[in-house]
């Protein structure tokens, strides 16, 4: 391993420090830990039959806390190969192969409605997750 190559490491895994931090909190806050789900991300290039699985997201229950329906009903599969956009391997509600629509929120008069807002071009932040110019990473841009 060269310096640079060490440095590199140390600058992703302090990120995914913070990353995780983060996302904890916001599984924490909607009680998805309390109900026994874990959450797996994977990145790199690593082969995938024929192709090359580069990102996947998963999101379940620990199988054995629960019967093998309940935990097809309530897993969330999520993969993107190389040269392809995001897909469905498994979602309860989703069709295997497409990707649901995203999901805006806007806020009315104290009330929140879902599927109505105008996309502003960046993600909403999940319920406990927010990496702004706060956190005055340097390997973010500062925030900016």
């Amino acid at each position: 391993m060269t310096q640079k190559q060490y440095a590199d490491m140390t600058i992703i895994m302090g990120l995914s420090r913070t990353f995780c931090d983060q996302l904890y909190k916001a599984m924490q806050n909607c009680g998805l830990l309390k109900e026994g789900f874990s959450l797996k991300l994977e990145i790199g290039d690593s082969e995938y039959g024929d192709d090359i699985l580069q990102k996947s997201i998963q999101l379940e229950q620990d199988i054995t806390d629960v019967d093998s329906d309940v935990w097809e009903r309530t897993r969330m599969d999520q993969m993107q190969l190389k040269g392809s956009g995001w897909v469905v391997h498994s979602d309860p509600l989703a069709e295997i192969g497409s990707l649901p629509p995203e999901v805006r929120r806007i806020e009315r008069k104290g009330t929140v409605q879902f599927g109505d807002a105008e996309d502003g071009g960046k993600p909403y932040p999940v319920d406990g997750l927010w990496i702004g110019s706060d956190y005055n990473d340097p390997v973010m841009g500062g925030g900016q």
